[in-house]
Formats: structure tokens, sequence, C-alpha cells
């Protein structure tokens, strides 16, 4: 079955097998859908008489622990639901764990036209100065409700410390006529100050690049950021549709493995790795300012929705979803087929790994990982069957998931350029 999806967000390689390490993946959460921690039994009814509460329409898509032991989830709105930012609460019901709206319900049940809330939000990022960063996209489904904004919030007492309304002209680019949606990818923070920072922010439906640095927002178009036609079609588990979404998947290089520093990209329905100096990204705010674009040499055999950069070993583990394996590459060594290793695959617990998130939590010297999955493929295609489980989360010690694979952290040197882990100089345009 072919179908085209144009839902709110989102996100390489044959594989070079080392060993499975199966048995240090701990399944924690599990649901079969979502259901929420209503103020009241008539607040539950009455969301389900208007419409807004189906547990059949709504899909965990991100999550991101915290680091006093909580777990933010986002639900975004492809359809109308009741909240789309929650943390798991420690209650339980018929379809699993429930979620508790974040920060509190009042941010999430606005009348219509009321844009003070949270309306839509794909994924959640903290970053190394403990604030949670979401992008509200604005959009039920594909329709702009309200105008699209940036939000931060303090991981320890909830309140907001940033907030900043993107303009019209940042959700379009020249490859469509749609309104874009943004979902938030990664955030940059200097090593000597917080409020020196830079957010970088996918369109996936337009088709750009939108970066933040606290005081502005601007934009960037080209090519790199479209789908590529073999890319839109995807398969899982048995079942096959076609949709073209835009980049995702964005990763920090960390410091003591190149000279420089980059990030890296790609669009979700592509195989193609892209990358740029952070050093060029930061200058694209100037007009008429340069930046060098590099692709890797080295094409992808699976698409991949949840990466991420560990701080332990500057280790990438992410998730391929046509193989239904949890894979990994370390920074250190070039990115081809040999260096990448499968820590594990699975039909069943592994059907789109859609978040993968690490986290030290306090009090802890442990770094662990986060996997989020939810069967996306079921969602799109209408044969989700709510009485299976349907989403999982999944940990487990980074040190001891790669140990003994092709990405166990070596001695290394600091090396030149990006040019020496494989990529290739692709242009440099002026924006």
């Amino acid at each position: 079955m072919t179908i085209f999806f144009r839902i709110n967000w989102l996100l390489p390689v044959i594989l070079a097998c080392t060993g499975l390490s199966a048995t240090e993946l701990d399944v924690i959460y599990e649901w079969k859908y979502v259901d929420y921690v209503w103020q009241s039994t008539d607040q539950k009814q009455d969301a389900i008489e208007q419409g807004v509460y189906n547990h059949s329409r709504i899909l965990m898509f991100d999550q991101q622990p915290l680091p006093d032991g909580r777990r933010m989830v986002t639900t975004p709105k492809f359809y109308n639901n009741p909240a789309t930012l929650s943390t798991i609460s420690d209650a339980t019901g018929d379809g699993g764990p429930l979620l508790a709206p974040y920060p509190d319900w009042s941010w999430h049940n606005k009348s219509s036209g009321d844009c003070s809330g949270i309306t839509s939000v794909n994924r959640a990022v903290i970053d190394d100065c403990g604030r949670i960063w979401i992008v509200d996209s604005g959009t039920i489904g594909n329709e702009l409700i309200c105008p699209a904004k940036i939000l931060a919030f303090s991981s320890t007492t909830d309140e907001l410390l940033e907030s900043f309304e993107f303009s019209s002209d940042l959700l379009r680019g020249p490859w469509n006529n749609d309104t874009g949606i943004l979902e938030i990818q990664v955030v940059e923070c200097s090593a000597n100050a917080c409020d020196d920072y830079w957010v970088y922010i996918g369109d996936v439906s337009s088709y750009g690049m939108v970066i933040f640095n606290g005081e502005k927002a601007w934009r960037l178009n080209d090519e790199i950021f479209l789908p590529s036609e073999a890319g839109s079609q995807f398969s899982i588990a048995g079942e096959n549709f076609t949709m073209g979404i835009g980049p995702s998947g964005f990763l920090l290089t960390l410091d003591g493995f190149l000279k420089e520093k980059y990030l890296m990209f790609k669009a979700l329905s592509s195989f193609k790795t892209y990358a740029a100096s952070l050093e060029d990204m930061h200058n694209t705010q100037y007009s008429g300012s340069n930046v060098t674009y590099y692709v890797s040499n080295w094409t992808a055999s699976s698409h991949e929705v949840g990466k991420v950069f560990t701080k332990y070993g500057g280790i990438v583990i992410t998730g391929f979803t046509d193989e239904t394996e949890l894979v990994c590459w370390n920074l250190q060594n070039p990115l081809d087929n040999g260096y990448v290793g499968v820590l594990e695959q699975s039909e069943t617990t592994l059907q789109y790994i859609s978040s993968v998130k690490p986290i030290i939590e306090d009090g802890s010297d442990i770094e662990t990982v986060w996997v989020l999955t939810n069967r996306f493929q079921k969602y799109v295609l209408g044969t989700m069957n709510f009485d299976e489980i349907n989403f999982r989360m999944i940990t487990a010690d980074v040190a001891a998931l790669v140990k003994d694979t092709v990405c166990e952290p070596e001695d290394h040197e600091v090396l030149d350029s990006i040019l020496d882990i494989n990529f290739l100089y692709l242009k440099t345009v002026s924006v």
C-alpha cells in the first residue's frame, strides 16, 4: 500500500555486526494506548464527547528523560488530542502508565483561538544547562491553528524560562506552498555561559532548517534538506507506505574527536548524511556569509528516526526502521560499513524506533540510553491493534550496551577535519 502522509515532524547502513547485546536492553514501560491523569471523570467524558480524546488517534512520538528521574513524552497532534507534552505518572490505566500533562493541564485545555498554551509538540530536548526545549508547531493535523513558537522550561522548577514566536516567513520554503511544521532537533550551549546558545530546528514538511540564537531566528533553504524518491519508500515489519519527511535526526559532534565541531543532519526520507561546521552555522545569521556543506561518502541501508551522541565515548546510537534494529557508530571511526554495529534486532520490541535519548541522572555517574518505539507504520496504515502492546520505553547502560562491539571506545587521536571520517566536500553556498 502506498500513502502520502504529511503530519507533524520527524527522521544509516549495511551493517557490520560484531555480536548482538540483546540482554542489555530492559523494557521499562509498555502501553497499548495513551490515556491521561484527568482532573475529573467529567473532564475525560467531555473530551470523548467533543472528539478531543480518542486513544486510537494518539501516537507517542518522542521521549526525554529528565535528570530528576521523570520521563517526558510527546504526543503530536496529528489529530486533536488532550495534551501534546506530558510526563509519565505513577498511576496506571487499562492502556498502560497514565500521562500527566506538562507543565500542567492549564497549558493544554485552551479554548479555540486561545494560543497562550501549547498546541502541538513533536520533540523535546534537554540541554547541558538543564533547560527543556520544545518547538510548538502550532498545528493540528496539517492546519496552522496558532503561531509556531519555541519554549524553554526549567527541568527543576518547571518554570517557563524562554519564549519566542516565529514569524510566518520562517515556515515556508521554495519547494512547496505548504506552511511548514517545525521540529526541535538539538541545542548547542556555549561552554562558558548558558545564555549563549543556538537551537537547531528542522522544517520537516517544507524542507528547511531554522536556527534560533536567543535573540533572533533565521532560515536556511537548500536541496540537501529535501527527501529523496527512494528514501520516501518505507517498509517496516512487512507493511509499506510512502512518506516524504525533511530534515531530522541532527547531531552535534563532541569535543575531543575533531579539531572543529560540526552539525550533522539529514532528511528522514533519505539515506545520505550531511554536515557543516558550527562556526559556519553561527555565521549564517549574517546576510552574504558562506556555509560549506559536506556529505558522507556512504549511503545508509535504512531510515533512521531517533538518533543521538552519547557523552560516553562519542557513540551515535540510532534505530534502523527497515531492519527493526538498534545500531551504533563511534565518532572516532570513519562512517562506513565496517564501523557500524548492531546492538539489538527485534520485530517485536523495535518496530519503529522513534526516539533515542541519553541521560546521566542526578547523583549518578552512569549514562543510560532510553529508547521509545511506537509501531508508527501501523498508525499510518490504520492497522494498529489496541489490545496489543504498541508503545515501549526501553533502557540500557551505555557502556554495557556497546561493550565488545565495534563501537566500544578506544584511545584515539583528534582528527583535523570531518574529511578524515569519510565525509566529502559537497559545496560552498552564500546565504
